[in-house]
């Protein structure tokens, strides 16, 4: 599909975490899977990384330039004006074709 991976670590807010799990399940990834749709962005993985501060890893493969993913990123880390995320720190990793 992409011609990039985005290995992307997030560190969430603590508010996000007061949520629980239930947010995520019924709110939170059903938003992010239809972001991934508008913004042609396909999740190949998700996980709790390990020997890392942040608290999840997703793995993202796309044909979007970073400055495009970074605007994916920017969606998907706020529900409404709310923020989620702390911080999230991106590798990216270029695959030729």
């Amino acid at each position: 599909m992409g011609r990039y991976v985005y290995l992307c670590f997030v560190k969430w807010r603590e508010s996000a975490h007061e949520k629980g799990y239930g947010y995520f399940a019924d709110t939170w990834f059903p938003r992010h899977e239809q972001l991934c749709g508008e913004h042609r962005v396909e999740l190949l993985r998700w996980g709790l990384p390990f020997g890392v501060e942040e608290d999840h890893i997703f793995i993202y493969e796309t044909d979007l330039t970073v400055a495009e993913f970074q605007e994916f990123k920017g969606a998907v880390s706020h529900d409404s004006e709310e923020r989620l995320w702390e911080y999230s720190k991106t590798i990216v990793v270029n695959c030729p074709s």
